[in-house]
This record gives C-alpha cells, structure tokens and sequence, in this order.
C-alpha cells in the first residue's frame, strides 16, 4: 500500500527448470504489458527476457499502464521487487502528516461551519447522522476578527481547496488502491489495517466538512442578500469557493469513471472471493445515502454551476436564484 509516484521499481526474474524435458522447456519468462485505460485501441504485448534479467518501471509508467510477469511452461518463476521511493511524499508518514496538519490548521473554515451553523435556520444531516445547522450569513466579528472580508475569503477558498484535494489523494491514491487488492492481501499486510482505518477517518471528516460547505454554496445561490447590509454580518462565499468546488469535483469525477471502468475488469471474476476487490459503502452506497437525507451531491457538477450562477446573479443584482426558484433580489431599500 506504499504510493509510487515518480518513483522507479526494478525487478529480477529468475527461472529454474524443473527437470522437465522438451521443446517447453526452453520457453523464457515473460513481462506482460498493457495500457490501463481500456478504451485504447492499444495491443497488449507480452516480451521475453533471459532468466536473471532485470527491468525498471519509470517516471508515472506505472500509473498508466499495468504488467505482469509471466513464466514459463515447467519452469518455477523468482522474482523480487525493490522501490526506490522518496521519503517526502507517498509514505505512510507522510500522508499522516498531512491529514493532521491540513485538518488541525483549517482555522477558518471551522469557525465558517460554526458560525453557519447558529446564523440560519436550514438544517443537514452529517455523516455520523447529526443533524447540523447550514447558513451563509457570518458574524464578521467572530469569524474574521483580525482580517479583511476579502481576505477571509480567500483564505476560505485555500482550506477548502486543500479539504478537496486531500480527500482525492486519499479517497485514490491510497484507499481505493488497497481495497481493490481484496481481503486476502490485507490478511497478509496486518500492518497497514491501521494506517488505512486512520486514512478512512480522515476522509470521513473532510467529506462532513465539505458538505457543509456545498450547502453554504446551495444556500448562497437563492437567499435574498438583504441581510449582508447588516453592519455586524456578511457573507464570506465568493464565485472562486465555486470556481475551486467546481475544478475539484470534475477531476474527481475523472477518477470515478476510471475507477469504475478498472472495477469492470473480467479478471476479478476469475479470483477467488477473497481475493477480490474490498466494497466500502464509504464512497459510492454513503455519499448517495447523504444526498437522499438532504438533497445537495457533493460529487455533482451540474448542481455547482447551476448555484454560481444563481450567486453571481443575486450578487450582481440578476434577481433569480440558482435553483429555479425565482428569487427575487432584495437590496434592502
């Protein structure tokens, strides 16, 4: 479960004739090799090598495509894998680092849920099945006591930004990467049951946060903005927090699709039950559960872009919401 990126994998294959006579008994090892992305009209080749040799898998080779090595008819195959990999990035270290630190630093966006969550009457139901409060309406004083509004905002759109962006790295560089080697590689690997129930958790609490925030987007696209001319409140989204959501949730939909597509690969048919891949209701089953208790997809692009622009035209004075509900702008006069 160690993350290989731009990192270089060597293996040594060796074979050992068993004794066995005949013309089959010469044939060599083999490294299968195929593109992952099974649209490509690309051939799968599969390339012999003398026994003792040696290859390396380079760059992000291993990213995009997929190999195995293959033996020989009545020969018994050895073969050992060493990782070169940087200590700085895809650790389990590192990636624990990085869970606490973007998730005790968040500051901001912490006291934006808080604040949200006693200024507006709009409920939702977290992950863990509180029912939470949702506003886009803030207290200035309490949630940017010693900064300006626009640069609350754009430190909002950074914490945010690192939330999304470490619960892809997680969600497909890491969990989906172990489930998908099934039970009986985790059985051999009890080490990392561990790390990967912390990652889990992790995930979790970034998913509710992020929640919160697509229902600030939802509510900031068709709530008349006359309370802002309070001078003791404002509102802290801006059209960039819909411009990162919106970059955000496109790749991870990128991901998604591929991910679905390597889970449809005949070959897990042919394993045994243990070895297939692990089902977690963490992704798929939970997140539409969410969306059924409260209505808002945090995976869905069209809902995004619909809000923004129900936010620019409140903001600029368009007088409708984002959701089809004929707001009418009210400036308070």
């Amino acid at each position: 479960a160690t993350n290989n990126n731009n990192n270089y994998t060597p293996r040594i294959g060796r074979t050992n004739d068993d004794g066995g006579g005949g013309e089959e008994a010469d044939v060599p090892w083999r490294v299968a090799l195929r593109v992952s992305d099974t649209t490509t009209q690309t051939p799968a080749l599969a390339i012999p090598l003398p026994s003792g040799s040696l290859y390396y898998l380079l760059d992000d080779f291993n990213h995009k495509h997929e190999h195995a090595v293959l033996a020989g008819s009545n020969k018994l195959r050895y073969s050992s894998t060493h990782r070169v990999a940087r200590e700085g990035c895809g650790t389990w270290q590192y990636i624990r680092d990085k869970c606490e630190s973007i998730l005790s630093s968040s500051n901001l966006l912490s006291k934006v849920i808080s604040s949200s969550s006693s200024s507006s009457s709009s409920s939702c139901t977290s992950s863990d099945g509180r029912q939470v409060m949702v506003g886009g309406v803030l207290d200035e004083d309490e949630v940017l006591p010693s900064s300006s509004l626009q640069q609350g905002r754009k430190q909002l759109v950074k914490e945010v930004r690192s939330y999304l962006k470490l619960m892809t790295e997680l969600e497909f560089e890491w969990i989906r990467q172990w489930q998908i080697q099934g039970q009986h590689h985790a059985d051999l690997h009890p080490y990392w049951s561990g790390p990967i129930h912390i990652m889990t958790e992790a995930y979790v609490k970034l998913r509710v946060s992020c929640r919160h925030i697509a229902q600030l987007l939802k509510q900031s696209s068709s709530s008349s903005p006359s309370s802002l001319n309070h001078k003791h409140s404002t509102n802290i989204i801006s059209e960039d927090l819909f411009d990162v959501a919106i970059e955000a949730i496109t790749d991870h939909q990128r991901l998604s699709s591929a991910w679905r597509q390597r889970s449809k690969d005949p070959i897990f048919a042919t394993l045994v039950k243990e070895m297939r891949p692990i089902l977690s209701p963490i992704f798929d089953a939970e997140e539409e559960q969410q969306q059924q208790k409260d209505g808002v997809s945090l995976w869905n692009t069209s809902d995004l872009r619909k809000w923004r622009s129900g936010f620019v035209a409140l903001r600029d004075g368009g007088g409708e919401g984002g959701d089809g509900g004929g707001v009418t702008h009210n400036d308070g006069t």
